[in-house]
């Protein structure tokens, strides 16, 4: 008995910081033409004061964002997901050096093979989110696209 409601306990937590972190980032998902090449974009658009990391941090620190894609036959990805220059940050609380965005950033990911008007892209985007003072465990967003 001790064990189940410790256990609804973690869950009624996690649940509440999930609800938290949407309060701070909205994510955008859609895709463009860039020339014969088709992009997935995932735009991700933090309150003043918040920050995501990048997919390319290194240590023991803040939790990388990351993503996970489901792909239709004939599809494939091009590439890693591309993200713009982070900024470069020693966090006193990690005790190392962080790299993440502020305000807005855009993830852009590109795909090749045949692609056809009206394919849907399937996956979920993994992040963490902090500020000066707090962060909130990583939560997962999932997102479907359509081409």
């Amino acid at each position: 008995m001790k064990k189940i409601l410790v256990f609804i306990c973690l869950i009624g937590l996690l649940s509440s910081a999930v609800a938290q972190s949407d309060k701070f980032v909205k994510w955008e998902f859609s895709s463009r033409k860039n020339g014969k090449t088709t992009e997935l974009v995932v735009k991700a658009k933090l309150e003043k004061g918040w920050h995501v990391y990048s997919q390319f941090m290194k240590g023991d620190g803040p939790i990388p964002t990351t993503f996970e894609y489901t792909l239709p036959a004939g599809v494939k990805l091009s590439g890693k997901t591309n993200e713009p220059e982070p900024i470069k940050h020693y966090d006193e609380n990690f005790g190392m050096d962080v790299f993440y965005f502020n305000d807005q950033v855009e993830f852009v990911q590109p795909l090749s093979g045949k692609i056809k008007k009206g394919t849907v892209i399937k996956g979920k985007v993994n992040y963490m989110i902090c500020n000066d003072e707090m962060c909130y465990p990583p939560v997962d967003v999932p997102f479907e696209i359509k081409l």
